[in-house]
């Protein structure tokens, strides 16, 4: 048998009729049942002292105090 990229073998299983490597609408929808609320929660609740950072910077400062605590330091140019 040949060695299919896993996309290949998706596509080829899709084309066959073969549905045994997707998953059925009822369990996707069970899926969602549980993950939702889980989702939910996280979007709600900010978390204390959260490290966050700004896109395009060099991350939080907590980063960079992490490694000087060991003697390290980010290189940069």
């Amino acid at each position: 048998m040949k060695d299919y990229h896993p996309y290949e073998r998706l596509l080829i299983d899709c084309m066959k009729g073969d549905l045994t490597l997707f998953v059925r609408e009822d369990a996707i929808e069970a899926m969602w049942h549980i993950v939702d609320p889980i989702i939910a929660r996280w979007e709600s609740v900010v978390p204390d002292h959260f490290p966050n950072y700004g896109a395009g910077t060099w991350g939080p400062e907590e980063a960079k105090q992490l490694l000087e605590r060991d003697g390290r330091h980010w290189i940069t140019t």
